[in-house]
């Protein structure tokens, strides 16, 4: 026979449990975000990858400018660019791609290399890996770190100098991502 401490214990958790689904139910049903307990794995997801890369190698003008041509002719259209807003389509994309010009938006360089090579979730970022070289994902991950300190007249200057110049979307032979093949 059942202990009266444990049927009362029982009876709790199933009224404690009961308690959480209606409150759930009814936050979602208010309109609350039901997509927070992803974000957040994704979140750790990302912290738990970037922390097995390498260090970033050092950023400087052949980065830059490599990382700048990517960004523009591939990355602008939906992430905007100093001082010309991004795509109206971009704008319907659910959840909206973040305006990686603001400096709220501004992540470490290896959890960027890290999006960039895995793409992210439930939204509409692509991975790349497969798609660029490891450099070429350094290169871009290093410019968008930096695009919030650049300002749209250095951005237009750049685009008159250098233009956008995506490579082809070809399989890249060293897009490992410095992931292990099984």
């Amino acid at each position: 026979m059942a202990r009266p401490w444990f049927l009362i214990a029982l009876a709790g958790a199933g009224a404690g449990i009961l308690a959480a689904f209606l409150w759930l139910a009814v936050w979602i049903w208010a309109g609350g975000q039901a997509d927070w307990p992803l974000r957040l794995a994704l979140e750790r997801r990302i912290e738990r990858g970037a922390a097995s890369l390498p260090a970033p190698p050092a950023y400087d003008e052949r980065r830059r400018v490599i990382g700048f041509r990517l960004y523009s002719g591939l990355c602008a259209r939906c992430h905007s660019e100093p001082g010309g807003g991004r795509e109206m389509w971009a704008d319907t994309l659910e959840p909206p791609p973040p305006d990686l010009t603001q400096s709220g938006r501004v992540r470490d360089a290896r959890q960027l290399f890290w999006i960039i090579c895995h793409g992210e979730a439930g939204t509409g970022m692509p991975a790349w890996r497969g798609h660029r070289s490891n450099d070429a994902i350094w290169d871009l991950a290093l410019f968008v770190q930096d695009l919030p300190r650049l300002g749209p007249p250095d951005y237009q200057q750049m685009m008159a100098t250098y233009g956008p110049s995506p490579e082809p979307l070809g399989m890249t032979p060293d897009a490992s991502c410095f992931e292990k093949t099984k």
